[in-house]
């Protein structure tokens, strides 16, 4: 077995590793690397096990320069996950040997499932999965009964809901938002990447009322 390095034409067969990966999410799809590099100029470094010519693990990650605590790897920064696949504790070690090689004392990876031995683990982050229902009724009887009484509102007065790729009004209502709130705001170049590198795989669902734009969410699919 032997560690390499991602080329575009290893895009394929690493993405094809990944969807067939129990473990595997949207985030570990090759696509990343490009959005990392072109978005936020991240230099890159996507490492993949090949057993017998066929990939048995990858591990992407991207070097974040931060103003405080200096040079970080990450593997996924943006991302809700990331971390190893497959042969994870062989590309631990090549990505340990990489932060070395960098002279980088901080290495986060942000698995669902446990790494090995060589990090340290912290649970102060959470992550939340819900299976729906075909039946609706039973999807809001899942809700608890406040937040449930304000679906039931919004249903009442007839919102309306598109879905579409409009990111110039998903840009200003979600900057809007996050101005209010006040969080730094993702570069619209961003968002554009992310539309016109996953294309059908990512979608935008705006709610209105009255033809009043309220509210808009950008959502990725991935496999099922």
């Amino acid at each position: 077995m032997s560690i390499k390095e991602f080329t575009e034409n290893d895009t394929e067969r690493w993405n094809n590793f990944v969807l067939n990966n129990a473990h595997g999410t949207f985030f570990h799809l090759a696509e990343w690397k490009t959005i990392f590099e072109e978005s936020f100029r991240l230099k890159t470094f996507y490492f993949y096990a090949e057993e017998c010519g066929e990939i048995v693990g990858v591990l992407p990650l991207a070097l974040v320069k931060r103003p405080v605590f200096g040079a970080v790897l990450i593997s996924s920064p943006l991302c809700v996950y990331g971390g190893a696949l497959g042969k994870v504790e062989e590309l631990e070690n090549a990505a340990q040997k990489k932060a070395e090689e960098l002279g980088i004392q901080y290495l986060e990876l942000r698995n669902q499932n446990q790494t090995s031995n060589n990090f340290q683990t912290t649970d102060r982050f959470y992550t939340f999965q819900k299976e729906l229902s075909e039946n609706h009724e039973e999807n809001l009887t899942s809700i608890p009964r406040k937040q449930r009484a304000e679906v039931r509102k919004g249903i009442a007065i007839n919102l309306e809901t598109t879905v579409n790729q409009n990111i110039e009004l998903f840009y200003k209502l979600y900057s809007t938002s996050v101005r209010n709130l006040g969080t730094p705001v993702f570069p619209k170049k961003y968002l554009k990447n992310l539309i016109e590198t996953f294309g059908k795989n990512c979608e935008i669902t705006t709610v209105s009322y009255q033809g009043k734009p309220l509210t808009s969410v950008l959502s990725f699919r991935y496999k099922d």
